[in-house]
This record gives C-alpha cells, sequence and structure tokens, in this order.
C-alpha cells in the first residue's frame, strides 16, 4: 500500500496533501499502549482536562477535580519498574516536572497559551482565570469572573492573529471575553436562555474574530465579536446537507442596538440534551459536537448538519473532552469504558482503545508530529498511545540498549577487554624513560 502510493506521488496522481493525509491516517489506525501493563496514578483525584502545546506538541498539562494542575515533558520518560525494589520492566512512563496547587475547588479547564507555551491558564469552580508562568510556577494575572467556570478558550495560532482575549463561559447565560492586558472584561455575549448556562466554547482556526458556543438550552450559537448585534448563526440538528441554518441579524434577544422592541427568536436545537462539548476540524471548515443525548454530530461551519451518523457514542456525562487529530482525519472520543476513534468522512469506528479501569473522561492529541494520544479519567491515571510500528521499534531499541548494558556489566576491565590495555608493561616503562630523557 505504501509503495503504490509513493509511485502514485512520484508520477503526480497523487499531491503531497493526500498522501500526508493517508499516511497519517494508517498510523492512527493502529494505536497501542505504550505504558502498557501498569497505569500511573499521577492525580489523587479524577483528571478533569488535559491539553497539549500546539506549537510542538511537547509539553502536556492535566487538572484535577482537586485543584491541582500537573505538567509533563514528553521528551522526558522513565523505566516503570525499574528500580531495586521492582520485580519486572513494564516499560516507559512519563511523569509530572511540575506539580501546581492552582486553586483550592475543582479545575474545568487548562490550555496553553498558543504563541508562547510558557505561559497557560487555569479556571474552574471558584470563577477566577488564572494566568501561569510556567518558568516560575507563578500567577501573573488573576481575572474575576463572577460565576463558577466551564470551559476557557484562547484564539487558534492557526488565524494567524495573535490575540490576548480569553473567553470564559459556565454556570451563566452570558459569555465573557476577558483581555490579560488590561485586566478586566470587555465584552459580554448574550443569546442562551436565562437560567441555562453555557457548557463550552471553541474560537474559529479559520476566522479569527469568530467563535461558537454551546450551552443548556441545546443550542450551539456562532458568533462575530466584531458584531455588535448578536449571534449570527444557530446551529439546527434538523437541518440537512440540503437546507440552511437558522440565521439570525439585528439586535440581542428581546431588543435591538438602536433600542427598538424586537420579537423573541428562539434558538434551534442542535441536541436534545445538553450541549457538552464542542471542537473545530482541523481545517477549521468543520465543527464536531458532543452532548447530554449520547450523540457525536458534525456540522458544517455555517450551522449545517451533516447527517454523519457515529457509531455506539453513549456518554452521556457533562465530562467528555474529546479531540480531532491533525490532518482532519479521526477525533477520539471518550466512552463509558473506553476510548473510540472514528472517521470523520464515513463515522465508522476505526478502533477501540481499552486500558482505563474507570470511565475516560478527556482525551488529546499531541508529541512528536501529533501522532501521540493521551488518555485520562476517572481513574486518576493518564495513558499514552502510540501507533504501533513506533512501539515495536521502540522495544528493538530498547532490547539493544539492555544487550549493551549487560556486555557492560559483565566486561572485564582489568583483562584485554574493550577497556583493557593493549600493550606490555616494558612498553610502558621504556616509553616513560624516553620521555623522562627528552
Amino acid at each position: 500500500m505504501i509503495s503504490r502510493e509513493i509511485k502514485l506521488r512520484e508520477s503526480g496522481i497523487l499531491n503531497p496533501t493526500t498522501l500526508r493525509r493517508r499516511t497519517f491516517r494508517r498510523q492512527l489506525s493502529k494505536l497501542v499502549l505504550r505504558s502498557a501493563r501498569q497505569p500511573i496514578a499521577h492525580h489523587s483525584a479524577p483528571v478533569s482536562c488535559l491539553d497539549v502545546d500546539k506549537l510542538e506538541g511537547r509539553h502536556l498539562i492535566s487538572c484535577d477535580f482537586h485543584g491541582k494542575a500537573n505538567i509533563f515533558d514528553l521528551r522526558k520518560t522513565f523505566r516503570i519498574g525499574s528500580g531495586e525494589s521492582a520485580g519486572k520492566d513494564y516499560g516507559l512512563g512519563i511523569k509530572p516536572v511540575v506539580k501546581i496547587r492552582a486553586c483550592r475547588s475543582a479545575l474545568w479547564s487548562c490550555q496553553f497559551y498558543p504563541p508562547d507555551p510558557g505561559l497557560f491558564i487555569t479556571g474552574g469552580v471558584d470563577g477566577k482565570v488564572r494566568l501561569w508562568d510556567a518558568g516560575s510556577v507563578e500567577v501573573v494575572e488573576t481575572l474575576k469572573v463572577g460565576f463558577p467556570l466551564r470551559q476557557l478558550g484562547l484564539p487558534c495560532p492557526l488565524s494567524g492573529v495573535k490575540s490576548t482575549l480569553i473567553a470564559a463561559c459556565g454556570e451563566s447565560h452570558e459569555v465573557r471575553l476577558c483581555d490579560v492586558l488590561s485586566g478586566t472584561t470587555v465584552h459580554t455575549l448574550e443569546g442562551h436562555q436565562k437560567g441555562s448556562g453555557v457548557n463550552c466554547l471553541a474560537w474559529s482556526p479559520r476566522e479569527p474574530y469568530c467563535l461558537i458556543t454551546g450551552g443548556g438550552d441545546s443550542s450551539i450559537l456562532k458568533w462575530d465579536i466584531r458584531y455588535p448585534g448578536g449571534h449570527i448563526y444557530s446551529f439546527d440538528m434538523e437541518a440537512g446537507p440540503e437546507g440552511k441554518a437558522i440565521t439570525k441579524r439585528g439586535g440581542r434577544r428581546g431588543s435591538s442596538i438602536y433600542g427598538a422592541k424586537r420579537p423573541r427568536v428562539q434558538a434551534a436545537r442542535a441536541h436534545k440534551g445538553e450541549v457538552t462539548r464542542l471542537g473545530f476540524a482541523y481545517d477549521g471548515r468543520r465543527v464536531l459536537s458532543a452532548g447530554t443525548d449520547g450523540r457525536l454530530r458534525m456540522w458544517l461551519e455555517r450551522g449545517v448538519n451533516t447527517m454523519v451518523h457515529f457509531e455506539n457514542t453513549s456518554n452521556c456525562g457533562k465530562v467528555a473532552q474529546f479531540s480531532v487529530a491533525p490532518m482532519g482525519t479521526v477525533v477520539a472520543y471518550p466512552d463509558r469504558r473506553c476510548v473510540r476513534t472514528f472517521c470523520l468522512e464515513t463515522g465508522r469506528i476505526v478502533q477501540t482503545l481499552k486500558g482505563h479501569f474507570d470511565p475516560p473522561l478527556c482525551c488529546v492529541f499531541g508529541g512528536i508530529g501529533h501522532r501521540q494520544l493521551f488518555t485520562a479519567g476517572m481513574d486518576h491515571s493518564i495513558l499514552m498511545w502510540i501507533p504501533q510500528k513506533e512501539e515495536s521499534e521502540e522495544r528493538e531499541v530498547m532490547g539493544e540498549r539492555k544487550a549493551l548494558r549487560n556486555q557492560y556489566e559483565n566486561q572485564d576491565f582489568h583483562g584485554d577487554g574493550l577497556y583493557g590495555d593493549n600493550w606490555s608493561e616494558s612498553d610502558e616503562e621504556g616509553e616513560v624513560e624516553r620521555l623522562l630523557d627528552l
């Protein structure tokens, strides 16, 4: 298969983007557990969110329900069970390089600052957005939002605009836009029903001033922060590829920018339950959403349902962080006792990953080339999944290192071995006498 695709590329029939996408899809179709037989509990509570820096994919941050955050360097690994008191070697694992007690309540969201991985933000039940310096592990800025937070969002670096805005949503029908430089709220987005919170949001990779929000009123709204008249699109699950999204332009619900009263516009329903998670595909033209109805849906950027059926998605919890792989080929979705990967075009199950003892809650793609998958959940552990070919190559390297280590330990240093002397004592004494004569 690979040789055939290379020949098609050499002949000019296959373009480089298609070849790269097919190769990436093939690698992600066979993921295996790296720290295979002994999961490590990196937290003392269930892990609520994960994030990987978008520039290098080297650093991983995780937060839990006890307000603690850990930062991992994915290039620094250690051997599980290789201590003096350990009996067996279980493979390679990762250790946190930084441990932070961010707050005294649960953390629900964390994210690296896209232009600079040395900064990251955290938010939780205490209603405060904290900007951290990863080098000194100190809080640079604290922003008070005023309500318990569910998710934070920074503009995507692929849009090419370096913004200092932080979008925050939670147990309120409003979405706050906070400016890090001024330390205040500069804009408020109102469009969801009062009494229902906003559970999730996501910035568009293609349009730097647009974002989408999903709330407890089963609606998904698209916003343009430059337009003061409210949301511009409302996603409708009954509008198929041939239909049109419901467009709403004008003032806020019940009023307009000119002060005249307007009739209330009922937003369309995107799910039969609350919307719990949102995410863009790599190209930014498609949107994925998850809800308490146990469904995973894919939309066009204008709010039209693609009607792609994702098989066996039964996670009805409010904490379900899915992740879309680069090149827009595969999406990882945490289910009840496993993590499933789906093909975006067809919705079919690519692979079912079983390794957690309790239900997984979040997953994210990262690592070198963003080809590794990290999953975490109720069992307090973080698992690393890598392509099968890399696992076999890693085992070969580990075998070679073990053989060299045994050879080094069994080597006779005083004999004619690797580090032994290959000359006689008489030759050495004669050389010393000749140097003394000089």
